[in-house]
């Protein structure tokens, strides 16, 4: 994998790096600068009471993920003078097991850069890469009440199905045919 520049807006570019081994800190950074809710609809759950442990061996998890899983990417901007932020991260994990005809995907963006096009523009980069990795389906969790994370995944360009169960709601994205226009 390599590193992606996307031009989100003329003041805004987006870098996708594959997430490594060695990002564990920076996803920690990433946790440390979403809010509450953020964290619940991310998560599903209260993760307010983990303690520090837990969570930093979470994030070396989620840092360490084999190729043969999935595939990450940490979302960085340039925010002068501090130099490269990150803003987000968004993975792919494999299903099915070796068939990867299936992936999950998850995705998520620190507070204080949401409404600004990251998340839109990374889902829409990782259902591309998975797209090409030759994924034919890509899905994942939403709560009902996430309206944003429902309006992204219309604006993107495959057909797309719900499953509601458990509060929850799976939307399943079609990677192998395009949208029929409206």
């Amino acid at each position: 994998m390599k590193t992606t520049l996307l031009q989100i807006r003329p003041d805004l570019i987006l870098t996708l790096r594959p997430l490594g081994g060695d990002d564990a800190p920076l996803l920690l950074d990433l946790f440390a600068h979403m809010g509450d809710e953020s964290r619940y609809t991310r998560f599903h759950t209260d993760v307010s009471r983990l303690d520090p442990a837990t969570i930093s061996q979470e994030a070396a998890r989620m840092a360490q993920m084999p190729a043969s899983g999935g595939a990450g990417w940490l979302l960085l901007v340039e925010q002068p003078p501090e130099g490269p932020t990150v803003v987000g991260a968004v993975r792919l994990l494999y299903l099915e097991g070796g068939q990867r005809t299936r992936a999950e995907i998850s995705l998520s963006i620190r507070d204080d850069f949401q409404g600004r096009g990251i998340g839109r523009a990374a889902l829409a980069f990782a259902a591309e890469q998975a797209r090409l990795a030759g994924i034919r389906f890509l899905e994942g969790d939403v709560l009902p009440t996430h309206t944003a994370v429902f309006r992204l995944i219309e604006r993107l360009p495959y057909p797309v199905r719900y499953e509601r169960a458990m509060g929850e709601t799976r939307f399943v994205l079609d990677l192998t045919r395009e949208k029929a226009a409206a």
